[in-house]
């Protein structure tokens, strides 16, 4: 009864891993050399860098030696491998002959076991029997991918491969639940409206992506029940763009950009820094009293809406100077000017007057 519950389970996790290969698109090799001599190198013409590797290995006896080999050089002499030794009881994980990391392995003679490795950006994870526990994790220092295989002088059978180096937008996650993906670059978790999973693939929704950069690479961390696994997706879409309306503004006025194809705006950075702004229609505005807050010279802005993420520039000035307007001041002082003149001119007819009858008295005098 308990053998036939152990050969259900690994059965499950062979199809499990069946389906995961389906997803990817990828060849897949199953039942492969049923026996292999003298603890033999069989060695695969798939050559990867970040993969999933199983093996079902049965009829163990002490001898037995088997495991999945992986990083292979050309040359081989350098590779991995994740060996069962049944007499030392024990699951091994091996550079060549020098064992890196060990862990416990339940697995006698005459019984079978399931091996699993995955590496995923130099971090191989050893499982077993279809647990989602790994049973050896370790850092492969030196590793630069390879040819993948088997070595083993007992059976093995439902060899699955499936590489992850080709994926490119989706990622694979048949059988597990995604506990959450998040976006590296940004340091943003997901919400689960902004990604979606059927028929055993994860796709990140094109309406998150549109509120990335335009036409960049950004790395996306799968975390699944079975492990977790990065993956690289470029943005392939045509960004709103946003221009300032004045390409300097003087302190004390408002700060006004226009931006094209409709794009709503969730956040507004300038010089990096989060601040407060309005948006009617095309036209965004930054307050006086926020810029007010800012130095003298030129400003980078970056505008996140969703339609990308438009940057443009603006430089800010101190206003111009302009004179103080005078008050003007009461006077008299040209009451007093006429008031002389006036008084000249009466004084001058005055003394012309006094002339005159001074000359007509002296000429009646002479008659």
């Amino acid at each position: 009864m308990k053998a036939c519950k152990k050969t259900s389970i690994l059965f499950a996790s062979l199809a499990v891993l069946a389906m995961i290969a389906l997803c990817l698109g990828i060849t897949t090799t199953v039942a492969v050399a049923e026996t292999n001599a003298s603890s033999e190198l069989a060695l695969r013409k798939d050559i990867a860098n970040n993969f999933i590797y199983s093996a079902e290995f049965t009829d163990l006896t002490e001898s037995s030696n088997a495991g999945l080999v992986f990083g292979v050089s050309d040359d081989l002499a350098s590779y991995w491998t994740v060996s069962v030794n049944v007499t030392k009881g024990k699951l091994e994980l091996l550079k060549k002959d020098t064992v890196l990391k060990s862990g416990q392995c339940y697995a006698g003679v005459g019984e079978q076991i399931a091996l699993t490795v995955v590496v995923n950006e130099g971090i191989a994870k050893v499982f077993v029997d279809g647990s989602n526990i790994a049973a050896i994790t370790c850092k492969l220092d030196g590793y630069n991918g390879g040819k993948v295989g088997v070595k083993a002088d007992c059976a093995v059978n439902g060899e699955q491969f499936a590489s992850t180096d080709t994926l490119d937008g989706d990622i694979f996650c048949n059988g597990y639940n995604v506990l959450k993906v998040v976006n590296v670059n940004d340091g943003y978790r997901l919400d689960s409206s902004e990604y979606s999973v059927s028929k055993g693939v994860l796709t990140v929704s094109r309406e998150y992506l549109k509120t990335l950069e335009a036409d960049t690479a950004y790395t996306f961390r799968v975390v699944t029940s079975f492990t977790d696994f990065n993956f690289t997706l470029t943005t392939d879409f045509t960004s709103a763009a946003a221009v300032s309306v004045m390409s300097k503004y003087y302190r004390g006025s408002d700060v006004v950009f226009e931006l094209s194809g409709g794009a709503v705006v969730d956040k507004l950075l300038i010089d990096g820094e989060n601040v407060d702004f309005t948006q009617n229609g095309n036209r965004i505005v930054v307050s006086a009293q926020v810029v007010n807050a800012l130095p003298s010279g030129k400003h980078s802005v970056k505008l996140y809406t969703n339609i990308g993420r438009p940057q443009t520039t603006f430089t800010l000035s101190e206003p111009i100077e302009t004179l103080t307007e005078l008050e003007p001041v009461a006077t008299h002082t040209f009451f007093w000017i006429d008031f002389v003149i006036f008084g000249i001119l009466i004084l001058a007819y005055v003394a012309f007057t006094v002339i005159k009858k001074t000359d007509i008295l002296n000429k009646i005098k002479k008659k």
